[in-house]
């Protein structure tokens, strides 16, 4: 069996609309034909990890309903081995709708929180965590997510966070965390500026930080070392799953053998370019031989 990094977390269907405006109350629009695909934060990083040419696995819960062989179809296309905690259950799936404007790429994204569930199975038989590179989460699904990093930690295995935002439970995840890469509406509630969550997570453990702000710099501490990585300016056209594809592009670079500072730059490259394309897809099939080709 080859090596393989695992991502954990939510997998979500989605359906994004693109407008020139955003539509007034009560008012009907006509749009051209939507994106439909499978997202969510772990799903979409596990799918660009795939994408970059790694071997890839993804924990997460789809279970039985409508969607589940669109949802599975799509992860075998992109060669993603899913590994579905509820594949014997009936689930309701979370559905993502987005509008997003044509003009300036702003978006409204309306969704659900998945429920908790008790998994049908237990874990770990599912997963050979000695062939298992790296661990990514994105903090949801915490009863699966405690149970994954518990025996990556017994297999000295990295795990790595994707904290896109404060939730009930992120504290106890943490104590597992190598590696936290969060947005900056990431949080926690005794911080109140980007300097405190540095020293927050720094005081639960975590090694290596960064804190990525949009179009702005990526803010980042390695132990006694520090710095910014400046963002290019592509014009963008949607922002949707950048955040996403820049996770699932460090577990690639990062598992290469780059040193952390590197593999955020070269990450930060590939999210930059996929904003200029519309969904979370589009830019694949644009995906420039020069990135593929970075020296690392």
């Amino acid at each position: 069996m080859s090596r393989f990094t695992l991502f954990c977390g939510l997998t979500t269907v989605d359906i994004q609309h693109f407008v020139d405006e955003f539509p007034n109350s009560n008012q009907k629009i006509k749009t051209s034909e939507p994106e439909i695909c499978v997202g969510g934060p772990a799903a979409n990083a596990a799918i660009t990890h795939s994408f970059l040419g790694a071997n890839t696995h993804f924990a997460s819960v789809v279970g039985k309903n409508s969607f589940t062989s669109f949802v599975y179809d799509d992860f075998l296309q992109n060669r993603v081995k899913i590994i579905d905690f509820a594949e014997n259950e009936r689930c309701t799936p979370v559905v993502a709708s987005i509008i997003t404007t044509v003009k300036n790429g702003d978006r409204a994204v309306i969704s659900h929180l998945p429920k908790l569930i008790v998994p049908s199975k237990k874990l770990t038989q599912s997963i050979d965590f000695s062939q298992c590179n790296m661990v990514v989460i994105d903090g949801f699904y915490p009863e699966i997510t405690m149970e994954i990093c518990d025996e990556a930690k017994k297999h000295a295995v990295p795990v790595i966070f994707d904290g896109g935002s404060w939730k009930p439970h992120t504290n106890n995840i943490l104590q597992y965390v190598d590696i936290a890469i969060c947005s900056e509406q990431f949080m926690p509630p005794s911080c109140s500026n980007l300097h405190d969550v540095f020293n927050f997570l720094r005081d639960t453990g975590v090694e290596k930080i960064a804190i990525t702000r949009g179009e702005k710099s990526i803010l980042w501490k390695d132990q006694h070392l520090e710095g910014t990585i400046e963002i290019e300016n592509l014009n963008a056209i949607d922002s949707l799953g950048a955040g996403d594809v820049f996770h699932g592009a460090f577990a690639y670079f990062y598992g290469l053998g780059n040193n952390f500072q590197s593999a955020l730059k070269f990450s930060a490259s590939i999210a930059s370019f996929s904003t200029k394309y519309k969904g979370t897809r589009s830019w694949m099939g644009h995906y420039q031989s020069v990135c593929r080709n970075e020296k690392i």
